[in-house]
């Protein structure tokens, strides 16, 4: 079955309560791997700047490695209902995946989304599925030269810029949510909750600044890696 997201076609994938949406046409084995991953017990969550994120990896046949993200509640909630979420118009994983499509067609540079799955009716599981982004490191375990540090932070405020220019608000923008692999290239990760602004971009700017700023101080990063 097809359909389209954000101008994307989709193909839809099913098995028992599962439905998987692709960005691209799977093979019975591929889709049947993601289905068994999406179903495999979650490890220990990470923690600090991580949030709550839970990752696993995988390989699929003529794709190579992908990344399954799965979504947990934060708040008190979370005492109660760690990962089921109440249906509204589009699953939690699809905003994500939508955004990640704006923002690549923004020359953004984001990890590539190709599927998102769901499991269960009016209160549903959900996982984001990625091509994994190889070799790379978060910005806060990295240590660059000093000439290094300057071209960084320029490429970083570049695509900050972009991201204000195109309206998308990433409400978790801060050091541990941008990667960087050996050729000193950065890519920006973690949109859950990002959403389009409509109000001020001067507003918009000074909001993830602020964001990314107190995450420095709160975990005594570098000060070369403070947005001005």
């Amino acid at each position: 079955m097809m359909f389209f997201s954000q101008g994307e076609p989709m193909e839809l994938y099913q098995k028992d309560h599962i439905q998987l949406f692709s960005r691209k046409p799977l093979s019975s084995n591929n889709a049947a791997k993601l289905m068994d991953l999406f179903c495999q017990p979650n490890q220990k969550q990470s923690v600090g700047l991580a949030g709550r994120v839970q990752i696993k990896k995988t390989k699929l046949d003529h794709l190579g490695p992908v990344i399954l993200k799965h979504y947990y509640r934060g708040g008190l909630l979370r005492l109660i209902n760690k990962k089921k979420f109440l249906k509204g118009r589009r699953y939690r994983s699809q905003r994500e995946f939508e955004c990640l499509i704006k923002a690549r067609k923004e020359d953004i540079p984001v990890p590539e989304p190709l599927a998102y799955m769901v499991k269960g009716g009016i209160l549903y599981e959900t996982a984001l599925v990625m091509l994994e982004i190889p070799n790379t490191r978060t910005l806060t375990k990295v240590n660059p030269l000093e000439s290094q540090k300057t071209s960084i932070m320029q490429c970083l405020n570049t695509h900050f810029d972009k991201m204000v220019k195109c309206g998308i608000y990433h409400v978790d923008f801060h050091p541990g949510n941008v990667l960087i692999d050996q050729d000193q290239k950065l890519f920006i990760v973690d949109f859950d909750k990002a959403s389009d602004w409509n109000g001020p971009m001067l507003k918009l700017r000074n909001r993830m600044k602020t964001r990314w700023n107190r995450a420095i101080n709160k975990y005594c990063l570098d000060s070369w890696l403070i947005l001005s």
